[in-house]
């Protein structure tokens, strides 16, 4: 069986989402097998990571629903926006970058929150790998008082030091800014 890649490009571009999906998914999964893409190809799955990324947003910056959001019972009166947790924001890059091929570990830092003691002191909070690139993320909200500690900012600085990328990240628009900017240009052979 060939692959007739022009229908499956057109495919790509197709306005039925899930017809379009199934193309989109059957483009990144040759590319992740090595099969060069032409330019088109190569565009479209560049939109969709973007369309994902957005996507990954706007649904984390939904309020939930559920009953722990509901402080009263009045119809009329909208529940007040929560905002955003750490937490949160990370678990979505994490199912955003998995999503993209890379593999990521997170490091919990501390006994309270499961993670080894003996972990360097301000270690980002993610570890991703993909094609012999490595990120190191560190996870903050997207407000003013949500800062690096010290310890952060020298882990940061000495990683970079290193030929390492390490950046602080705010949200999945981020994460993706940072993959198509930094990663890229390093895959084509390009100059930090």
């Amino acid at each position: 069986m060939t692959l007739d890649l022009p229908a499956l490009i057109e495919k790509a571009r197709d306005p039925n989402l899930k017809v379009r999906v199934m193309a989109l998914k059957q483009l990144r999964s040759l590319q992740q097998q090595g099969v060069v893409l032409p330019p088109s190809a190569v565009t479209l799955l560049d939109q969709w990571d973007r369309e994902q990324a957005q996507n990954y947003e706007k649904f984390l910056k939904t309020p939930a629903q559920g009953v722990d959001d509901v402080t009263h019972f009045d119809c009329a009166q909208k529940p007040e926006p929560r905002s955003q947790k750490e937490s949160e924001l990370q678990s979505g890059i994490v199912s955003y970058l998995q999503g993209l091929g890379w593999y990521v570990m997170q490091t919990f830092v501390g006994s309270k929150r499961g993670g080894s003691v003996w972990m360097h002191k301000g270690l980002p909070d993610l570890i991703c790998i993909k094609d012999g690139q490595v990120l190191f993320l560190e996870v903050k909200r997207p407000s003013r008082d949500s800062q690096q500690t010290p310890e952060q900012k020298e882990t940061q600085r000495e990683i970079q030091q290193h030929g390492g990328i390490c950046e602080v990240v705010r949200s999945i628009m981020d994460v993706h800014n940072l993959i198509a900017i930094r990663v890229n240009r390093l895959e084509e052979g390009g100059e930090e």
